[in-house]
């Protein structure tokens, strides 16, 4: 699969502690080094609308997250201090701490999922990632072998529970 775009991909310079999913974090913001792309801030209703999300991890099939953060402030060059953020959006509720030096992914329309069959899920593939101008056996291509379990494809939490009467 050829990806034409470039996606904005950058580095946590802080670390983002734990917070509860679902709440505007408003604490101490995050500072992000963008090695590609740029970031901005959105209005509220964008932001309640969705925009502005981001995968923060640690580069591993299974270890993300998915945040919101409504302000970007460009404070020196590619890097920005984020604030505003909401944690464990899109069922990615973990209640985890990325350290300084974790992946931040903006997503936006440049990303592209995989396509994977379902009786592919958890089976180990290999892929070869690079510019797409040159032959696969260029030494600037990076072979990985993952193996992808769909938890993109879990249900979300349920919320609002509520218990009437007496068992």
């Amino acid at each position: 699969q050829i990806i034409a775009a470039r996606t904005p991909v950058g580095e946590l310079q802080s670390p983002l502690t734990t917070a509860p999913s679902g709440l505007t974090d408003t604490r101490a913001p995050l500072r992000v080094k963008m090695v590609s792309g740029e970031l901005q801030s959105v209005s509220d209703l964008a932001f309640l609308n969705g925009a502005n999300l981001c995968a923060i991890g640690d580069g591993t099939s299974n270890g993300w997250e998915v945040v919101q953060s409504r302000d970007a402030e460009l404070i020196d060059t590619n890097t920005y201090l984020l604030r505003n953020l909401l944690r464990g959006q899109g069922g990615s509720e973990v209640e985890a701490t990325w350290p300084e030096g974790s992946f931040i992914v903006l997503l936006d329309n440049s990303v592209r999922q995989i396509t994977l069959a379902e009786a592919k899920r958890g089976l180990s593939r290999f892929y070869r990632i690079g510019p797409a101008s040159l032959p696969l056996t260029d030494p600037t291509y990076s072979v990985a072998q993952l193996a992808f379990d769909g938890i993109g494809l879990r249900p979300l939490s349920p919320v609002h529970l509520r218990l009437s009467g007496a068992p």
